[in-house]
């Protein structure tokens, strides 16, 4: 329909305006059941497109797809809702929901119904357990080639790409970001993907390559900041990069609050602010989480957070912060999430601490863990040289 259209062209406002009259018409008609199902699913997605509540549109439509009786409809519903969950925080019913649609589509053989959830339930576990994520993820990409949607391959790849990219698989990540099926709408978050993975192993910056032009889909444009960021900080042009730093995360938490993708784009956004020294903006950033009350964040946020804490406080001289607490924390935090890239990081930031206080032994075997880890991963542009031990990758602690 040509509300779904617009919606895939990046017109979701266009999208709604067109839709909604019809939806609040027809919705409690019994003899249009199968039109407002259409409408119900479509609306859904451009209002979460643009972070707008579509619980009671989900509900109708899970409602009249038990109505109808239809189980491709059925799945497709109970997905819905688990993204009406996800959006709002509550991930323990959402799984479950994901779950139960993937069986039941697996059961009557609807391969783009078992796209959705799977890329829905490899984007949910993102937050909390990456290797459980790169699962889901891995066979979202298979399924969703077989059903010859390009938009499904996108949204598959580019969740695939966020688990690959934290949990440290990176040669994978490379490789899946050279597919040619991704649409424009997910260029920019695979391209800041790579040039994630790119700058940890201390290679070359590539071309800009082209993105969606034009998009109000805010998710979009928040990882078009993320690439400017990175891109302009790899090129030292730090007003740009500290600007679009903050444009990124504020994007993203404003999108999405602490959801989605916001534990890879807001971490690069502290790392770019860290790598330009402007502590202002760390402190800004850290207050999007720190300040949020109306969810927990997922085990991967908390970690990040708490090394950051650590950081900016060495950073700052705050001697009100328990750097080796949160050192540790963030490394109990960071390996439930399974991250082996950030795990290696605090595990160095907590060696080079407690080398700086006297405890050279307890010292020694992180601060081999972490070469090691770094090493296994070609993190070159994240080891620091020998004899100065200067960090040249993300934020760290160098004391």
């Amino acid at each position: 329909m040509l509300g779904s259209a617009r919606a895939g062209l990046g017109d979701n406002e266009g999208a709604m305006r067109l839709l909604q009259p019809h939806y609040d018409a027809l919705r409690d008609q019994p003899d249009a059941a199968a039109v407002v199902l259409e409408l119900a699913r479509a609306l859904s997605s451009a209002r979460m497109r643009l972070h707008l509540d579509f619980g009671e549109v989900a509900e109708c439509g899970a409602r009249i797809a038990e109505l109808l009786g239809d189980a491709e409809a059925i799945a497709d519903s109970y997905t819905g809702l688990a993204l009406h969950y996800l959006q709002i925080g509550v991930h323990g019913p959402s799984r479950i929901l994901l779950e139960a649609a993937a069986a039941l589509a697996r059961e009557s053989h609807q391969p783009l119904n078992l796209a959705r959830a799977l890329v829905n339930l490899n984007a949910g576990w993102n937050q909390d357990d990456v290797a459980r994520a790169v699962r889901f993820g891995r066979e979202a990409v298979d399924v969703a080639r077989r059903t010859g949607y390009r938009i499904w391959v996108t949204y598959a790849t580019c969740n695939l790409l966020i688990a690959q990219w934290v949990s440290g698989e990176w040669d994978d990540a490379l490789a899946l970001s050279e597919a040619e099926d991704v649409d424009p709408a997910g260029a920019s978050m695979v391209a800041s993907i790579r040039a994630l993975v790119l700058g940890a192993r201390g290679a070359a910056p590539e071309p800009a390559r082209p993105l969606l032009p034009a998009s109000d889909d805010v998710l979009v444009l928040a990882w078009n900041a993320c690439l400017r960021a990175v891109s302009a900080s790899r090129a030292g042009d730090a007003e740009a990069a500290l600007a679009a730093a903050w444009e990124a995360a504020d994007r993203c938490y404003t999108t999405v609050a602490l959801g989605d993708d916001f534990p890879v784009i807001w971490p690069a956004a502290v790392d770019v602010a860290f790598a330009h020294d402007d502590l202002a903006l760390v402190r800004r950033l850290l207050t999007l989480v720190t300040d949020h009350v109306e969810t927990r964040p997922g085990c991967g946020l908390r970690g990040q957070l708490a090394r950051f804490r650590a950081l900016l406080a060495v950073r700052s001289g705050d001697a009100d912060v328990d750097v080796e607490a949160e050192l540790r924390t963030a490394i109990d935090e960071l390996e439930r999430w399974h991250a082996r890239p950030a795990l290696a990081l605090a595990r160095r930031d907590l060696g080079r601490w407690l080398r700086g206080q006297g405890r050279a032994e307890e010292a020694a075997e992180l601060l081999a863990e972490a070469d090691a880890a770094l090493r296994a991963l070609g993190a070159r542009g994240w080891l620091s040289d020998a004899s100065a031990e200067e960090p040249t990758g993300p934020s760290t602690l160098n004391v």
